[in-house]
């Protein structure tokens, strides 16, 4: 039940928002109302971004790449145009994925927040388990294997390593319980020979007849960033560079002279690769030939991970503009080292959304929150501006990658608008294309600090920001001529402050503000000319300003602290906030 509050609209003068009965009247909703809106056919459909491949793997004709964010995205090895896609939606534990392992029954996946077990992933309908709470949440790796007594699983966490038999989770093993396990922070994992070996932010430990077994010496560095079993041969991944076990001498000693952050390596051809860590494209990938460590220059300098077979894979985020790494794709590279094949993704490129609106055909167009760019999702696919602006105002391209995107509306004329805070706002027009970058500096724009937009039902755009108020532009296709812009007063009367929340419209000739810290405010734009004479944007004169509106006797709304307002049909303005949702409804004429 929502509270109701009712006043009178005067004819001349401010409407005496302070003279407001207190009456409280029960507003429900009807059964057939209700029964109504269940009846509706509603469908969802849940986007995902796909923008930087962090883990590879190869498993029975498949490449599994594990995304940052974006669930397993899967190519076929002898046609990776043929691709699948696996998020939460199809059944995955999280989107945030961080090692791929087959323990030789099924699939597992490691995640932030448990792992997820995947039957028949190779057929048309995998089957997906989940695996949570299982000593902890926070899965950096897996690996497993199954033998005559059935599937042992091993995960590793930040404080321990946790076990599952046969699909049933079991004991979780701390450093403080089996002193030979040198470290609870697990970094990467490893079965060979049926030993379990295990990579710890402070040496190795190898798990063999249910007995851990310190076994780190001879490590370059005791950071163990990846374990590998090239072909029978441990290998680890360190952060002074690759070393090998061998099994005679129990020790490791380091292979060549390659130093550096080891993320990835892999076996291809008889020669071993290892991937540096870093944001580059030279002496980052290194290839081991027996003897000799050779740099092969990268064609992404946002490679991520290498995995090996018959040829050198690679992927990690591509990105076409070096300052705006943050908008991307994945990709995945095959090759030799000389002689490479590319395939990048047309998913969308950035996450989270900040604002959302539709073109005059319907085209629904996002933008990022954090300001990498805007895509469009068209019938061919996704139409994607990522790029910085070049210095002509019309070019394609966004200000910058810091200016946060927080809101966005459809024009009738097929423009669209968005705000990109703190550096102005964005005209795009997608048939041209083109993209107009309005400033204080170009136009009649008061500030850069837009938070929102509102569009009048009779074309104008009202621009509402954080710090000095709120701006028409009475024309949107001459946002270049000063003599559209009007710029509405913050004192009183007036909106009496800076910050505004949101804003609607209903009737055509009012306009509703909620103020941070200061209230409810209503803008009548005709004054007593009434709501069908032909709005007068640019006179003032005629303009009436309730007083802010802060509370109303016998309830708790906080009217100062409300983010929210629509306006119905009937012109009731529907104020929602921190303290709840209440209904304002103007009566009549006084």
């Amino acid at each position: 039940m929502l509270p109701v509050y009712s006043l009178r609209r005067l004819r001349a003068g401010r409407i005496p928002f302070a003279a407001i009965a207190g009456l409280i009247l029960l507003l429900g909703l009807s059964t057939a109302t209700a029964s109504a809106a269940a009846a509706q056919d509603i469908s969802f459909e849940q986007l995902f971004s796909a923008r930087e491949c962090v883990t590879l793997y190869v498993h029975d004709g498949w490449i599994y790449g594990g995304l940052s964010d974006g669930g397993i995205f899967s190519w076929r090895q002898d046609d990776p145009e043929i691709t699948r896609r696996w998020t939460t939606v199809e059944g995955m534990t999280t989107n945030n994925v961080t090692d791929i392992y087959w323990s030789g029954e099924y699939l597992w996946v490691a995640s932030g927040v448990g792992l997820t077990r995947i039957s028949d992933p190779s057929g048309a309908v995998p089957e997906f388990r989940h695996f949570a709470n299982l000593g902890g949440l926070d899965i950096s790796c897996v690996a497993g294997l199954s033998s005559g007594d059935g599937e042992k699983v091993y995960y590793g966490m930040s404080d321990g390593l946790g076990e599952i038999n046969s699909g049933l989770p079991g004991t979780v093993f701390t450093g403080e319980s089996y002193p030979g396990l040198v470290d609870d922070r697990i970094t990467d994992l490893v079965v060979l020979d049926e030993d379990l070996w295990i990579g710890t932010q402070d040496g190795i430990t190898r798990y063999s007849g249910f007995v851990f077994a310190d076994l780190s010496a001879g490590l370059p560095n005791r950071y163990i960033r990846c374990l590998y079993d090239a072909g029978g041969q441990l290998l680890a991944g360190t952060n002074g560079g690759v070393a090998a076990w061998d099994p005679a001498a129990e020790t490791w000693s380091r292979l060549g002279d390659l130093t550096g952050w080891v993320d990835s390596v892999a076996l291809v051809g008889g020669n071993i690769w290892a991937l540096i860590a870093g944001d580059g494209v030279a002496d980052r990938l290194w290839r081991w030939d027996g003897s000799t460590w050779t740099s092969i220059t990268l064609i992404e300098p946002l490679s991520r991970a290498i995995a090996g077979g018959a040829e050198l894979l690679i992927s990690g985020q591509h990105s076409s503009v070096p300052d705006n790494r943050r908008s991307g794709a994945i990709f995945l590279d095959r090759g030799d080292g000389v002689d490479w094949t590319s395939w990048i993704s047309d998913d969308l490129r950035f996450t989270p959304v900040g604002a959302v609106s539709f073109a005059a055909d319907g085209t629904p167009w996002l933008a990022a929150r954090t300001g990498e760019g805007i895509a469009g999702l068209t019938d061919s696919g996704w139409d994607q501006i990522y790029e910085v602006l070049s210095a002509e105002n019309d070019s394609i391209g966004v200000y910058n990658t810091g200016a946060y995107f927080f809101d966005a509306v459809g024009m009738p004329e097929g423009d669209i608008w968005f705000t990109q805070f703190s550096a102005g706002v964005l005209r795009f027009r997608p048939d041209l294309p083109d993209m107009d970058h309005v400033t204080p500096a170009n136009s009649g724009l008061t500030s850069n600090r837009i938070l929102r937009l509102l569009r009048h039902p009779d074309g104008p755009l009202l621009l509402l920001g954080d710090t000095d108020g709120a701006d028409v532009l009475i024309d949107p296709q001459r946002w270049e001529d000063a003599g559209q812009w009007v710029r509405l007063p913050t004192g009183s009367p007036g909106l009496g402050g800076g910050n505004l929340r949101a804003a609607a419209v209903g009737p055509r000739d009012l306009v509703w503000f909620t103020v941070k810290d200061v209230g409810l405010v209503l803008w009548d734009v005709n004054g007593s000319a009434g709501p069908d004479a032909p709005l007068t944007w640019a006179d003032t004169s005629d303009d009436i300003w309730t007083p802010p509106l802060t509370n109303i006797s016998g309830s708790t709304f906080s009217f100062p602290s409300a983010v929210a307002v629509a306006v119905t049909d009937d012109g009731s303005a529907w104020v929602g906030g921190g303290s709840g949702v209440v209904r304002i409804s103007v009566v009549d004429y006084g």
